[in-house]
């Protein structure tokens, strides 16, 4: 009390979660999430892997270079990228998650938007899973998350992945999300939000999320985002394709932690790592003697 004034201190919560075995959040260091693509329609090439040994191989150097969590796709949401059935998505990450996780105690998510296939793969060794619909594509997705003890990532959407554009509708479709999944019975330390950068977004949209990644904390939930490589760097710095833009991506990437991002999902894991090290250095007590 100051001159017979009271004054009251609001305290943020802390955010914390798990994804497999990986804790995120304030005061753990930020995550990186490494990326194998299995479907030719992949936006960046060079994170597609067309067999099996590709994909194994990609693995044990993310491996090698620190990756914590590595995520597995076999459609892409690219947009303009051909359908993939049921069956073909399941072809594709089914054998290449098993041999992950029967070589490394590494956790794995499996990247899609069908209860079937993440059935499948948590039965073959992930215990994460992405869902860019935000748990809204299949019904019956939080449903097998929830049987299965699996963690999740579920990010913006409200019909179609990546489709909020404002900071407010991106916290609106979150919240959807999240009530989605605590109605399923999904603890919520197994859930971290993604606000869905790219997508086809208008440039200014994807800056804006950016600035503004902090209102997510109302949410209560962890924060991941997808910045790599993605068109918008691509735009501003005038570079047509992805393999020109980790410089960018990395410039995006300091900004995202200083704003509040607990993991960073990257093609590029050294580089990303370094970023991370670097920014957490600059965040340290550690004073000149």
């Amino acid at each position: 009390m100051a001159n017979g004034i009271k004054f009251s201190v609001i305290l943020m919560p802390s955010l914390s979660a798990h994804l497999g075995n990986v804790s995120v959040g304030d005061g753990h260091p930020v995550v990186a999430m490494g990326v194998i693509n299995l479907d030719p329609y992949s936006f960046y090439s060079s994170s597609y892997y067309s067999s099996l040994q590709k994909a194994i191989s990609a693995a044990e150097k993310m491996i090698e270079e620190g990756v914590e969590i590595i995520d597995i796709g076999g459609a892409s949401t690219a947009p303009g990228a051909s359908p993939v059935s049921v069956d073909e998505e399941v072809s594709r990450v089914q054998a290449v998650i098993k041999q992950i996780s029967q070589n490394w105690d590494i956790p794995l998510s499996i990247d899609t938007q069908r209860a079937q296939v993440a059935k499948v793969a948590l039965a073959n060794g992930a215990t994460i899973v992405n869902d860019v619909s935000g748990l809204k594509s299949d019904s019956t997705m939080a449903a097998v998350i929830k049987e299965t003890g699996a963690s999740c990532i579920v990010m913006a959407s409200k019909s179609q992945p990546g489709d909020q554009l404002k900071i407010s509708a991106i916290v609106s479709a979150l919240q959807e999300s999240l009530h989605i999944a605590y109605t399923a019975g999904i603890s919520s330390s197994s859930i971290i939000v993604d606000p869905g950068l790219g997508f086809g977004k208008p440039i200014g949209c994807d800056l804006e999320i950016i600035r503004n990644l902090r209102a997510l904390r109302t949410l209560n939930r962890p924060i991941l985002l997808g910045v790599s490589r993605k068109h918008f760097i691509g735009q501003l710095l005038g570079y047509e394709s992805p393999k020109d833009r980790l410089y960018g991506s990395l410039g995006v990437s300091t900004v995202a932690i200083l704003e509040g991002a607990h993991a960073l999902r990257t093609h590029d894991v050294r580089a990303t790592k370094d970023c991370i090290q670097m920014v957490a250095a600059l965040q340290s007590p550690n004073e000149c003697e």
